[in-house]
């Protein structure tokens, strides 16, 4: 029993540590070319996401030096990147719950995550901090949160750094069937992500870690 009980502890590590794993990027290629002017919408199937399809939106709102200036968006395997020439100011989404062809939400994803709040990107790169937007929805209940916050900036490759917003508090978590993701570097700027997860509050963390210490005190003492 007492290893039953170990087994148990462990596992509810192990459920934290993989809980809310939204897109590593490893399926679904998706490259703009690189552009001057204009937009590009495009749905991406990848059987590793939620919905198991990706919706990409990538516009140049902005470029002072016409054929010169030009921007790119590339999805390759394990990272999601945007690069932007000085001079062209760039826009970025992702979506999941949108079926092929739709620009709203439509393919509900009902996903639970009441234990894991905390939507957190893993980011590979920046050179200044990246403003970005991440919403959460219910299309069966009509509810649905923003939250806005940045990248970090001077981020290179070596750093592991991570950018995360809290959706703690709202009602439904249990049920949410959309994701947006929004990013909006100034002029000129360049980021790149590996990993798109919803993880839980550090607290809870802290609480199934000394749940673990306790146990193992207690198999010593026995």
């Amino acid at each position: 029993m007492k290893r039953l009980g170990l087994a148990i502890i462990l596992g509810s590590v192990a459920a934290f540590s993989q809980a809310g794993l939204i897109d590593n990027f490893t399926q679904g290629s998706y490259d703009t070319g690189l552009l001057t002017t204009g937009s590009n919408f495009q749905w991406v199937n990848a059987a590793n996401v939620p919905g198991g399809v990706r919706a990409h939106y990538f516009e140049i709102e902005s470029n002072d030096i016409g054929d010169d200036g030009r921007a790119r968006t590339f999805l390759g395997p394990g990272i999601f990147s945007v690069t932007s020439g000085a001079g062209v100011d760039v826009y970025a989404e992702i979506g999941y719950g949108f079926n092929t062809g739709s620009a709203s939400p439509n393919l509900p994803l009902n996903l639970d995550f009441s234990g894991t709040p905390i939507f957190s990107l893993d980011v590979r790169s920046t050179d200044v901090a990246v403003p970005y937007t991440v919403i959460l929805g219910s299309t069966t209940l009509g509810l649905s949160a923003q939250r806005n916050g940045f990248l970090p900036g001077a981020v290179t490759p070596s750093m592991n750094a991570v950018a995360t917003l809290d959706f703690s508090g709202e009602s439904f978590l249990n049920d949410v069937d959309f994701i947006f993701i929004a990013f909006d570097p100034v002029v000129g700027g360049d980021f790149s992500i590996t990993k798109i997860q919803t993880v839980p509050e550090p607290g809870t963390i802290a609480g199934v870690g000394l749940a673990l210490a306790a146990f193992a005190r207690r198999r010593k003492k026995a």
